[in-house]
């Protein structure tokens, strides 16, 4: 008896559950785009047709990671993923992090990915700081080239040119020795 009751409670709590539970239209319309049914007198008609789902607005495609609050610009060169490999990725933010910045604060470009050069980069950007993984100057239209670690102000820009972040994985001295030299070029760039 006490476990009938039990069971009519949780039917009805899962009722109610589920009365609040609905799926929007244009998800139900995705599931049956090919397909309509429409009941006729205890008969169900299928009917074949293009039915169309609503028009979803399309946001602008981001060709960028991150949401660039502080104009710092990324860009590394990379035909195999995305962005970064999930290594680079934790060397970068930990990079990010010494210099009291975070990917709200920056905007990472793959130029295998997104081919843009500087112009593109500083006009819909609005960099500031431009910070080159393992790409040359020549790579995004600059006129000039810099040397490795070295700051270059250009256009309102400060513009670091570093090694690719392979190089700096790892507990190596040439790993060490290369993440030493980017963050002396980082401290000159944000004032650290």
């Amino acid at each position: 008896m006490q476990r009938n009751k039990k069971i009519k409670a949780n039917e009805r709590y899962f009722s109610i559950i589920y009365s609040f539970m609905a799926l929007p239209a244009f998800l139900l319309a995705s599931l049956y785009k090919n397909k309509l049914v429409i009941p006729t007198e205890g008969k169900s008609a299928v009917l074949s047709a293009a039915i169309q789902p609503p028009q979803v607005p399309t946001a602008e495609i981001r060709w960028y990671l991150g949401e660039n609050k502080k104009q710092v610009t990324i860009v590394v060169n990379q035909s195999t993923v995305a962005f970064l490999t999930d290594d680079q990725f934790t060397l970068l933010t930990s990079v990010l992090k010494a210099c009291k910045l975070n990917m709200a604060d920056v905007a990472i470009v793959n130029l295998a990915n997104s081919a843009k050069n500087f112009t593109q980069l500083h006009q819909t950007l609005n960099t500031r700081f431009l910070l080159l993984f393992n790409v040359a100057t020549s790579a995004i239209d600059l006129p000039f080239s810099i040397p490795v670690y070295q700051l270059q102000s250009y256009d309102q820009c400060q513009i670091l040119q570093a090694s690719s972040l392979n190089t700096m994985l790892g507990e190596e001295t040439a790993a060490r020795d290369e993440k030493m030299k980017l963050w002396n070029g980082l401290r000159k760039m944000f004032s650290l």
